[in-house]
């Protein structure tokens, strides 16, 4: 699949050189088999194929709700219980889409992100910008996060003992109903493709992570073999947690 992107007006040139995706798409393709990119003053957004006439699918941090001891963002939340309500830095390090990201900036963890697809960390990057802008979620989103263009293992083992939590939100498996995934799950895995490597970034950040926490479908298996240290649960999923430390809550 091709990432098609035409070249944008003049005012949004500059801003689409600064999201580094565009030595990544044609400027021609097929609706039927291609990805379509558009650039407007709503931001970044992708058409999935055969959906080009449909409306764009656009990252927006924009409209969580933020307010002060509001469900979402509040560290009695079992997100919050799994990355460690007393920590401070996590490393997320398979952002998506950014919902666990945006959520843990709600919360006021300090949080940085990698992202090695160029298409997502466009979106990503743009989301963030436009919330930076925003006189509500600049302080409560952007300030708390720090999103750079890489492979997660680019980092090296020092950096990752450098956080409280690392975080690792992993391509699902597959399903056994036969009920389609929402566009989100299903879009960024077009983009994205399978996941090949995920094991070994699990051994990797399990062997240099002070707490590695690792989303998993409530049923599924755990990502290692090794059993982890605790698990947090939701309604719909769990958080499989690994300690190279003394426990915090």
């Amino acid at each position: 699949m091709n990432f098609v992107f035409s070249r944008p007006e003049t005012q949004y040139l500059d801003h689409a050189k600064s999201l580094l995706f565009l030595d990544h798409c044609v400027a021609e393709g097929d609706p039927n088999h291609d990805a379509l990119l558009v650039l407007n003053e709503s931001g970044l957004g992708i058409h999935e194929p055969k959906r080009w006439d449909q409306p764009a699918f656009i990252v927006d941090f924009t409209t969580m709700d933020i307010r002060t001891g509001a469900g979402n963002v509040s560290r009695k939340q079992p997100l919050a219980r799994a990355v460690g309500r007393q920590s401070d830095r996590v490393l997320d390090l398979t952002s998506g889409f950014g919902s666990d990201t945006s959520l843990l900036a709600g919360m006021g963890y300090q949080v940085e992100c990698r992202e090695r697809h160029p298409i997502i960390y466009a979106l990503l990057q743009d989301a963030l910008g436009r919330a930076a802008r925003h006189p509500l979620y600049s302080t409560a989103i952007s300030d708390n996060v720090r999103l750079q263009f890489g492979d997660a293992r680019d980092v090296g083992s020092s950096f990752l003992r450098a956080f409280d939590a690392v975080y690792v939100d992993p391509m699902y498996p597959p399903k056994k109903s036969k009920a389609a995934p929402p566009r989100r799950a299903q879009l960024l895995q077009t983009i994205a493709g399978e996941d090949l490597d995920q094991n070994d970034l699990f051994l990797w950040v399990r062997e240099h992570a002070k707490r590695m926490v690792v989303k998993r479908p409530k049923h599924a298996s755990p990502a290692l073999e090794e059993a982890p240290h605790h698990q947090v649960e939701s309604k719909m999923v769990r958080w499989d947690v690994w300690l190279n430390q003394p426990e915090s809550t």
